[in-house]
């Protein structure tokens, strides 16, 4: 099978929702990004890869092109050329891919530090990597991205928690949860566990609510012209924590999503707030673990 036959899908309606307030040249710039980070996510998914070593394998050539900077694939190609359009440190992809990797294998998440680390690779290096598009250098604002990466992949899991767990993938840390975990089948076959887990869930919201909020921090001193997409995407993804808080049972039986029509009030008031910079005064996050993360890599990745 080809590798570059994999299908990209575009779910996340909010994301490109965001992305309307942007130039057409960094339109363009981010949908390459988008595109491999949605390649590179939809490889451990693929169920036409038959087997998970093949996956394996298929993220283990990515990184050897992004090494060699060079690749007969489309997608990693245009990445690469991004990649050095932007001068981007090729650590932050090779993050990306290692996080997607651990997909590969049953996952068993213990504590909020592994949550974070494992939000950092898959999501955090997006954040930080869009901040190079944007040509952000500003250390602080970094630091605020990768926060708004990782509240934002949390809320993807909350999310997501009944697909993740067919997958065999419990993302929800050990440590939070008030009912002993045997394996995926069970959990998802007994009733009174998930409406516990539903329950667990909200401490997690709470914790998002508190990146979210120090990451506005950051978002509030962007240029216009990023200020208000990068505002409306973490508004529109914070929303369906809110939703999933409102109704904690709902994530078994549906994905839970914002409405078009409350995309709009969320982008009115983003306006709003962008314009006549009506931000309220928020905390920075007090979590010891994603400060230590963020230090480590960013010092990593120069």
């Amino acid at each position: 099978m080809h590798e570059e036959s994999l299908e990209i899908k575009v779910r996340s309606k909010s994301f490109f929702w965001a992305l309307f307030f942007f130039s057409e040249n960094e339109k363009k710039d981010i949908e390459t990004l988008y595109s491999f980070c949605r390649y590179v996510d939809d490889i451990s998914d693929n169920k036409n890869l038959v087997t998970k070593k093949n996956a394996k394998k298929i993220h283990l050539n990515i990184i050897k092109d992004l090494e060699t900077k060079s690749s007969k694939n489309r997608i990693v190609k245009n990445f690469i050329n991004l990649s050095l359009k932007y001068k981007l440190s090729i650590e932050i992809p090779i993050q990306l891919i290692k996080g997607v990797l651990k997909d590969l294998k049953i996952v068993n998440v213990k504590n909020l530090e592994q949550l974070i680390f494992y939000s950092y690779q898959v999501a955090g290096t997006v954040g930080l990597m869009m901040c190079s598009i944007m040509k952000v250098t500003n250390l602080k604002l970094l630091k605020n991205a990768i926060e708004l990466g990782v509240a934002m992949q949390i809320t993807n899991i909350l999310r997501d928690i009944k697909e993740d767990l067919m997958r065999n993938r419990m993302y929800i840390p050990e440590n939070y949860r008030s009912f002993i975990f045997l394996n995926s089948k069970e959990l998802l076959e007994n009733f009174e566990k998930k409406k516990e887990l539903s329950k667990n869930i909200l401490e997690l919201i709470e914790y998002s609510d508190d990146l979210y909020n120090s990451a506005l921090k950051g978002i509030q001193k962007l240029p216009f012209k990023y200020r208000l997409p990068i505002l409306i995407a973490s508004n529109l993804y914070q929303n369906i924590g809110f939703k999933i808080k409102n109704d904690p049972l709902k994530i078994w039986s549906e994905r839970v999503f914002v409405k078009k029509r409350q995309k709009i009030f969320i982008t009115i008031q983003a306006i709003y707030k962008c314009i006549f910079l009506k931000f309220e005064k928020k905390k920075d996050s007090n979590n010891h673990a994603i400060h230590k993360i963020i230090e480590k890599n960013l010092n990593k990745n120069g």
